[in-house]
């Protein structure tokens, strides 16, 4: 096959893909603007410690990765070629969900390095995770 032809997939593909990316997209949606309404209602008793802090830095990486899912791979599935074309409109959002993503990993290896030590070695998570140390 030639690199100038390529293959458009059907119209039940695209319209099957686009229906999975928007369920998934606002389950995922839905379920962490209930967690962030949770963590808002509840700050005075939640905000002590460092799992706490680090699960909201990972619950806005993951908003933003879905909002910015919402706006590009959800249309563009169901389009099926770059409606944006090489614009801002494509690049910025891409640009943002690349940051989002990396944070949540990074989010995500933290909470785990902090109950990691939390169980396993007490003086490690105090060097690293105590009140002082988390806003660093």
């Amino acid at each position: 096959m030639n690199a100038s032809t390529t293959s458009m997939p059907s119209q039940d593909v695209r319209i099957s893909g686009f229906l999975v990316y928007l369920i998934l997209n606002l389950f995922g949606l839905t379920s962490n603007l209930f967690v962030l309404f949770v963590f808002f209602k509840f700050r005075k008793q939640l905000f002590k410690t460092a799992f706490t802090l680090i699960a909201v830095q990972l619950l806005i990486s993951d908003l933003l990765t879905h909002l910015v899912q919402l706006y590009i791979a959800v249309p563009l599935t169901l389009h099926g070629t770059n409606i944006y074309g090489n614009t801002l409109f494509h690049y910025l959002p891409a640009f943002f969900d690349t940051v989002a993503y990396n944070g949540t990993l990074l989010f995500i290896f933290l909470i785990s390095v902090n109950l990691f030590t939390m169980f396993l070695a007490k003086s490690v998570n105090h060097v690293f995770f105590s009140r002082p140390n988390v806003f660093l």
